[in-house]
């Protein structure tokens, strides 16, 4: 790269220079040494970085220093952050799979315990139970299994939280731990009305026989 070339990109980037930092930037170029900014906040140490990092459409990568920082671990944190992405992918995947094998599940003790008790449903029925009566008391059922089980999620990883946090934080010196409940707040909605139309659609399901009917296959 030439002083002209080096000019134009960085005019490109609506960056302010003079011909002594283009010197200077094509001498750390040409040996392929790096290159040491001092000045006072705001003259654009960080800016210069940036431009050059674009100019030659190269990542840039931000490093913090403080003591105690040595190489092994500025690459240990580098490469972590580099597999940041994947981290996430098969976090996200992870969480998506349990998430369906847990609504599954629910799924699956609503209808269990729904047939188990068809009988006992058909004889509250017979004696004067309303179909409505019946939904209600199912819904407030599904709602408890819902809510119960997104309470007792919520106290595990507000108790096993921190635990988790130590034990990563040994192993990866610059983990962060943060406690968010967003997640949590977006999904209970979701179960409460999974709580709410599980029960009914299978019981409309039930319901498609007459109380005699599910009496008489319950008794068989």
């Amino acid at each position: 790269m030439d002083a002209s070339t080096l000019r134009a990109k960085l005019d490109a980037e609506h960056y302010i220079y003079d011909d002594s930092l283009i010197t200077t930037l094509l001498v750390a170029l040409q040996l392929g040494r790096p290159l040491l900014i001092e000045g006072a906040a705001g003259v654009g140490k960080t800016e210069i970085a940036k431009v050059m990092a674009a100019a030659l459409d190269r990542e840039l990568v931000r490093l913090q220093c403080y003591e105690g920082l040595d190489e092994s671990k500025a690459l240990y944190a580098g490469e972590f952050e580099s597999m940041r992405s994947m981290f996430l992918l098969l976090g996200g995947a992870l969480s998506f799979i349990v998430g369906l094998v847990g609504v599954l599940n629910f799924f699956n003790a609503i209808l269990t315990g729904i047939l188990a008790r068809k009988r006992e449903l058909a004889v509250l029925q017979s004696i004067g139970m309303t179909g409505k009566q019946l939904k209600t008391m199912l819904v407030y059922e599904g709602l408890f299994y819902a809510l119960g089980a997104a309470a007792i999620s919520l106290a595990l990883t507000l108790i096993l939280g921190p635990a988790a946090f130590t034990a990563v934080g040994n192993l990866f010196w610059f983990f962060t731990y943060r406690l968010t409940l967003v997640p949590f707040l977006v999904v209970i909605p979701i179960f409460a009305l999974l709580g709410i139309l599980v029960p009914l659609g299978v019981y409309r399901s039930v319901a498609r026989h007459t109380i005699v009917e599910r009496l008489r296959e319950a008794e068989t």
